[in-house]
């Protein structure tokens, strides 16, 4: 069974701490690697900082993990971090 990385794509993500870390996980698959990438949100739309949409992304709840896959969350920005809607979030995406 591959390795999964699974991006959360955070409202207001910034671009290149998802393309940095996704080119490489990319990269390492074209060079024969075992991995699979997904790519997930908690609420949509996600826009990104620079205000670039993306197409709508499978909700977090839906992803299946198994031992050894990876979480990656890249960076936000930090008015969407500190909002209240951001962090009414949290138990959702940290304890379920």
């Amino acid at each position: 069974m591959p390795t999964k990385f699974v991006f959360l794509l955070l409202p207001k993500i910034h671009i290149l701490d998802l393309a940095g870390p996704d080119q490489a996980i990319l990269e390492a698959i074209d060079y024969g690697a075992d991995f699979e990438i997904e790519y997930c949100g908690i609420n949509e739309p996600v826009i990104t900082a620079s205000g670039l949409p993306f197409k709508a992304v499978t909700h977090y709840s839906k992803i299946k993990f198994n031992k050894g896959d990876f979480l990656i969350i890249p960076g936000a920005a930090y008015s969407y971090l500190s909002s209240k809607d951001f962090l009414k979030s949290l138990p959702c995406v940290i304890f379920q």
